[in-house]
């Protein structure tokens, strides 16, 4: 069953999810908010880290590796993030050139890889043209990005559209077919105060869960087809974060509920 809390904005570091509880084995995932001129120092000990700037410009350095003044959109809604790739062993610095908001997310990983640094140019825009309505994802450590476990991105659909449509889910290893990857979701709303559903059942049909979401909904997704409703006046954000044992990209459909453009 989904899991279902929500984060109340707060300076420093706040973990939103912990590995271990919630059937949620791999990831964890907390906020960071710096006021300019702050600064966070952590380690990825055992872990892959990724660092994705929400709003702000920040320095970031682990070890030997610094990037400086990364960053700098305005907020979620305003347009492709920056992030940071940090492997497992490195202690890290994030520094606040103005006021910083960022989401942290790891998971356990074999030792090697390099920090990174993904520019906006580098996320790949996915469109999904479910209906009316524009939805991108944004592949932020994506299919081709050399991580060892972590998938992470950005989901934006505007009012009256769908999400995470056509349904699908991520929770068996059936290759080619399907990949088991546990997901964790955090949602915003432009402008702020709006609300989305959001329905998760198992294959068959049967009623599962549904949820409303707010901003600073954190949801996790162990298992499950979990597709979004938007009702119009309110942008959505999510970004989400999945990882499994393996790291294959493969989501499974749901063939009663597949999409297709209307006929012209």
């Amino acid at each position: 069953m989904a899991q279902v809390r929500s984060y109340t904005p707060k300076e420093g570091y706040t973990v939103i999810v912990r590995r271990g509880r919630d059937d949620i084995k791999l990831l964890e995932m907390g906020i960071l908010r710096l006021a300019a001129g702050g600064t966070y120092r952590s380690s990825s000990e055992g872990d892959e880290l990724a660092i994705v700037l929400f709003s702000g410009l920040a320095n970031i350095q682990a070890g030997d590796t610094r990037f400086d003044s990364a960053g700098g959109r305005a907020s979620v809604f305003g347009g492709r993030a920056t992030a940071a790739y940090i492997p497992p062993g490195s202690r890290f610095k994030i520094e606040a050139v103005s006021a910083v908001e960022a989401a942290l997310v790891r998971a356990p990983a074999d030792p090697g890889g390099e920090t990174a640094l993904i520019l906006p140019e580098r996320v790949k825009v996915v469109n999904q043209g479910q209906g009316a309505g524009a939805v991108e994802d944004h592949h932020i450590l994506g299919p081709e990005f050399p991580a060892r476990r972590l998938f992470v991105g950005e989901t934006h659909a505007a009012g009256g559209t769908w999400a995470h449509y056509p349904p699908h889910k991520h929770d068996q290893s059936l290759p080619p077919e399907e990949a088991a990857l546990e997901e964790v979701d955090f949602f915003r709303f432009d402008p702020p105060g709006g609300f989305a559903l959001q329905r998760l059942y198992s294959p068959g049909g049967a009623s599962g869960d549904t949820l409303v979401l707010g901003d600073d909904t954190i949801v996790k997704i162990p298992h499950g087809f979990h597709p979004i409703a938007v009702p119009p006046a309110h942008r959505l954000f999510c970004f989400w974060a999945l990882a499994g044992e393996s790291r294959t990209w493969a989501l499974r459909p749901d063939p009663d509920h597949r999409w297709a453009p209307p006929a012209a």
